[in-house]
C-alpha cells in the first residue's frame, strides 16, 4: 500500500473484524488446580493437552465464522470470481469456494513442513487447500516436482511462476562494478547467513579484505551475526537491514550469493 502498487480505493478490500467476546476461563484452566490426595497437576496431564487443542480449535473456528461472513459478503458485493491466496489466506478460504469463485493457491515452501492431514488442526495445515484449490502456483519447478513425495495432487492444477510479485524494472546492471558481495535474504537458519560469515572471514585472509560484504535483510539470526562480526573483528561487512530498494545494491555489485539449504 505504501509503495502505491496497491490502492485502497481500487483493489484492496480490508475485512475489519475482531472478537469482542471475552474469553471465559474454565476452572480446569487454573495452573494452581490440583487433585486432592495427589501430586498430579492437570496442567501437565494428557487431558489438559487434549482440552487445550480443542479449545484453540474452537476459538479459531469462532473467528473463522466471523471471517466467513465478511469474506463472502466482499466476494458477492465486488463480483470476485477468482481468488489468489497464500498460506493462511488459502487455509481460511478453500472451504468457501464451492461455486462462488475459483481458488489459486501459491505454494513456496521447499521444506514441505505443513502438509499433514490433520482434521483437528486444519487451520494450520496446507493439506486441504492443496487438495481443493483449482490451481496451485509454485515458486519453482523443483518444489512442484518434489511435493508429490508428500501429497498426491493432480498435476493438471500445477503452474510455475518464479517470484510472482517482483517488479524487475529496477534490477539492471550498472558499470563500473563495485567490489561488493550482496547477500539478500531473511536472516534465518535456512538461509545460512552464519555460514556465509565464516566463509567470508576465510576469504578475507586469502584476498586481504579486497571485497565488502553487504548483508541485506532481517531475521532471528541478526543478533548472532552482529556478535560474530564483532567477535571476529570483521571490518568489511555492512549490515544493511531491510530496504525497499534492493536494486541500488544489486546493480553495482560484482557478486550475488545465495547459500540456503534448499532451492539454490
Amino acid at each position: 500500500i505504501e509503495s502505491g502498487l496497491l490502492r485502497t480505493d481500487r483493489n484492496v478490500i480490508i475485512l475489519n473484524f475482531n472478537n469482542e467476546r471475552k474469553r471465559k476461563t474454565a476452572g480446569v484452566d487454573s495452573d494452581k488446580k490440583k487433585y486432592n490426595g495427589s501430586n498430579f497437576q492437570l496442567k501437565k496431564s494428557v487431558l489438559k493437552q487434549i482440552y487445550s487443542k480443542f479449545r484453540v480449535f474452537f476459538l479459531l473456528f469462532r473467528t473463522w465464522l466471523q471471517f466467513r461472513r465478511l469474506f463472502l459478503k466482499a466476494i458477492d458485493e465486488n463480483h470476485i470470481n477468482v481468488v489468489y491466496s497464500t498460506y493462511l489466506g488459502g487455509i481460511w478460504t478453500w472451504m468457501l469456494q464451492r461455486n462462488k469463485f475459483k481458488l489459486v493457491y501459491s505454494y513456496n515452501d521447499s521444506s514441505f513442513v505443513a502438509l499433514k492431514k490433520q482434521y483437528i488442526n486444519f487451520f494450520n495445515t496446507e493439506y486441504f487447500v492443496l487438495k481443493n484449490a483449482d490451481k496451485i502456483d509454485f515458486l519453482s519447478q523443483g518444489i512442484a516436482d518434489n511435493i508429490q513425495k508428500y501429497i498426491r495432487i493432480d498435476k493438471n492444477k500445477f503452474c510455475i511462476t518464479p517470484n510472482s510479485f517482483k517488479e524487475y524494472k529496477d534490477f539492471y546492471p550498472e558499470l563500473p562494478k563495485d567490489d561488493t558481495i550482496v547477500f539478500l535474504s531473511r536472516l534465518t537458519p535456512l538461509k545460512n547467513p552464519l555460514l556465509l560469515l565464516e566463509a567470508f572471514k576465510d576469504l578475507n585472509r586469502r584476498l586481504e579484505h579486497s571485497f565488502q560484504l553487504l548483508i541485506i535483510g532481517t531475521g532471528v539470526l541478526e543478533g548472532d551475526l552482529y556478535n560474530y562480526i564483532q567477535n571476529n573483528q570483521i571490518t568489511n561487512v555492512r549490515m544493511v537491514g531491510d530496504t525497499d530498494e534492493p536494486g541500488i545494491y544489486l546493480r553495482k555489485s560484482k557478486i550475488f550469493i545465495s547459500i540456503q539449504s534448499n532451492e539454490n
